[in-house]
């Protein structure tokens, strides 16, 4: 998931992604400029209702506390990543983010066909190979 996230940022930076955001109390969305995720790092959590969630990681370092605060080293990057942090919702164009990362793809998917078919022959479980295939 982090990979992912990885990826993304890199994406909304070079601008081949838009992002926009709703600010607490407001009902319009606003384009966030792509300069906005040189200092924030979109981190992948675990989450008992969603399964997973976005957390935003000041660049230059930073310390996780135990109730899942985040505490950056960096003052300048901490403030730029709290202002991102004062969206309530962000969003993405489907069409900007389905034709970077199209679902299905001839070359990954005989690529990941040809990896579960080793996986089989290495003595992978049964139950995750047949996971993993569905997609």
């Amino acid at each position: 998931m982090n990979a992912a996230a990885s990826n993304v940022r890199d994406a909304l930076m070079d601008g081949k992604l838009e992002a926009r955001g709703q600010r607490r109390g407001h009902m319009e969305y606003e384009t966030i400029p792509r300069t906005h995720w040189r200092s924030s790092v979109p981190h992948m959590i675990k989450d008992n209702v969603t399964l997973w969630k976005m957390i935003l990681i000041p660049t230059g370092g930073a310390e996780f506390g135990p109730t899942g605060t985040v505490t950056g080293y960096d003052p300048a990057a901490t403030h730029r990543t709290e202002q991102l942090a004062a969206y309530d919702n962000l969003i993405i164009n489907s069409r900007q983010f389905e034709k970077l990362w199209p679902r299905k793809d001839k070359d990954t998917d005989a690529a990941r066909r040809r990896l579960l078919k080793t996986a089989r022959k290495a003595g992978a479980a049964p139950a995750e190979i047949e996971k993993l295939s569905r997609y």
